[in-house]
């Protein structure tokens, strides 16, 4: 691998790394409030089953069909519940006032990174003593030379 492609694509990484930062900590915090919100909701579907269970006039066929539907409700439940209980830390620390912070940081370290590969993509170099070089802009070395040897 040529030294010039490494250091851009170190870069590259590194940008991309604070951005997977930044979205995987943002899907906790989406991940965790919509099944909280989900958890309420199958607790008030388990609600509306048992009251129709204990107040419905339900044949067999019903109940079993309404068994089966607070069977779905309380695994749905309880698949979200489990996911929380293991995003809790994560989600806690996220609304933390330092993490406020942290965020703040990793979005400047992403600006940071942005400006650095744009002076990188555009960088010169004028040699000092060699004018006969490629990377010579021949209207810059004549510049120079008439700046410098009169």
């Amino acid at each position: 691998m040529r030294a010039e492609h490494w250091e851009v694509e170190v870069v590259s990484k590194s940008q991309e790394w604070t951005t997977t930062i930044l979205s995987i900590l943002d899907e906790v915090k989406r991940t965790y409030e919509y099944n909280y919100e989900e958890i309420n909701l199958r607790d008030k579907e388990t609600q509306d089953l048992l009251h129709d269970i204990e107040m419905g006039n339900h044949n067999t066929a019903k109940l079993v069909k309404l068994a089966k539907e607070l069977q779905r409700a309380r695994k749905e439940r309880r698949l979200m519940k489990e996911e929380n209980e293991c995003l809790e830390p994560l989600y806690n620390f996220l609304g933390r006032p330092e993490w406020g912070k942290v965020k703040i940081d990793l979005y400047k370290i992403q600006t940071a990174i942005a400006r650095t590969m744009e002076v990188q993509a555009n960088r010169k170099y004028m040699p000092k003593v060699r004018r006969d070089l490629s990377i010579c802009d021949k209207e810059a070395a004549e510049a120079f030379e008439k700046e410098h040897n009169g």
